[in-house]
């Protein structure tokens, strides 16, 4: 894997109005990235530099790599899902509004040709808690968890319950 790489979905901009931002990135180093981001006026320039921020501290944490080491490779900004609303018009009519929303991928390469290495996690990290339920099962001298009611009538009838009951019309 050469490239390191952040998502940012459903942002409540119009792909238009972010990609207006993302050509302005392309190609720059990480660090003059995120002084023009500073600067710009637009509504999407605040969520982009955040995306900036988790992409180098995914370069970090991950790969062993510094900031000043980076490059915008490339933005992706791909269209989201469309709120569909209406707008009242003249003579009871209805006008169409659609809030549009997008997705960002932006891609941070190295700039003197390293090679990315995943860095190994630590086993701690790697250790999940067991469920709640499972504790109590090992737990000494717990006693042993009864069928409910229904499962017991339905064990000594040999019926099989419903799972589905249609309601009459």
């Amino acid at each position: 894997m050469d490239k390191v790489v952040a998502k940012l979905k459903y942002l409540r901009v119009a792909p238009k109005k972010v990609r207006q931002v993302a050509r302005l990135l392309k190609g720059m180093s990480f660090v003059e990235a995120e002084s023009q981001l500073k600067f710009l006026p637009q509504k999407s320039v605040k969520p982009l530099y955040k995306l900036l921020i988790s992409a180098g501290a995914n370069a970090e944490n991950n790969y062993n790599l510094s900031r000043a080491d980076l490059f915008v490779e490339n933005i992706l900004v791909d269209p989201g899902p469309t709120l569909k609303r209406m707008r009242a018009r003249a003579r009871g009519m209805a006008a169409p509004i659609r809030k549009r929303s997008s997705h960002i991928t932006l891609f941070l390469s190295p700039i003197r040709g390293k090679q990315l290495k995943r860095v190994a996690k630590k086993q701690s990290l790697k250790m999940k808690k067991p469920k709640k339920s499972a504790i109590r099962s090992e737990k000494a001298g717990s006693p042993p968890r009864r069928p409910m009611k229904k499962e017991r009538l339905a064990k000594a009838s040999g019926v099989k319950q419903k799972v589905f009951r249609r309601k009459a019309i």
